[in-house]
């Protein structure tokens, strides 16, 4: 089963997945450092388990960021749902 530049998951293809990325920075160039390495661009590299020990260090890193990246988006969500809360809260009040 090979990979495919569009999907029923990702319908816009490839142009999408770029422009994903470039909303996400960090990301494209953990992305990018983990292709230097596939590409062997990343030094003189010489053994597989060094290339191993550079891609798991890639992949964590990669993870941290994603994590990161969710925990904001996650914190904006409620801090957005909040807001919208309490802004409704204060419309409904009556003055006295």
């Amino acid at each position: 089963m090979g990979m495919h530049t569009t999907s029923r998951k990702n319908p816009g293809g490839e142009a999408a997945f770029m422009e994903r990325l470039r909303r996400h920075p960090q990301l494209r160039e953990r992305f990018e450092a983990i292709l230097k390495v596939a590409e062997g661009r990343d030094g003189e590299v010489e053994k597989a388990d060094e290339v191993e020990g550079m891609l798991v260090e890639q992949v964590r890193q990669l993870g941290n960021e994603v994590m990161r990246e969710w925990a904001q988006g996650a914190w904006q969500k409620v801090e957005g749902e909040f807001l919208d809360r309490e802004a409704g809260a204060h419309r409904g009040k009556k003055n006295s």
